[in-house]
């Protein structure tokens, strides 16, 4: 019981100094979240240029599996593109990728 009142007062006086607010009973899966996302243009790697960097624009972001994809649109055709955070950079699959 001791842990317990520690704790509910640590949360408190976070949320006091902080503003921070803790969610109960809530997981990731529950909150769906709503794709506001504004198409912009980037550069990224192309599939079917062996890899050479050319401009595409991502569309909407799709996390519903567990590798996040983007739609994008390269030249007219859309097709899928992953991020990799490491290098910084899109990879826009216009082959085996592309979106009907």
């Amino acid at each position: 019981m001791k842990k317990f009142r520690v704790l509910v007062a640590f949360r408190w006086a976070l949320a006091r100094d902080y503003g921070i607010v803790w969610l109960q009973n809530q997981t990731r899966a529950e909150r769906p979240k709503e794709n506001k996302m504004q198409p912009y243009k980037t550069q990224a790697h192309i599939n079917s240029l062996n890899g050479q960097m050319d401009e595409i624009t991502v569309l909407e972001k799709d996390e519903s599996t567990p590798q996040t994809t983007y739609m994008v649109d390269y030249k007219g055709t859309k097709c899928t593109a992953t991020f990799n955070c490491i290098t910084g950079s899109y990879y826009a699959d216009d082959v085996y990728g592309k979106i009907k």
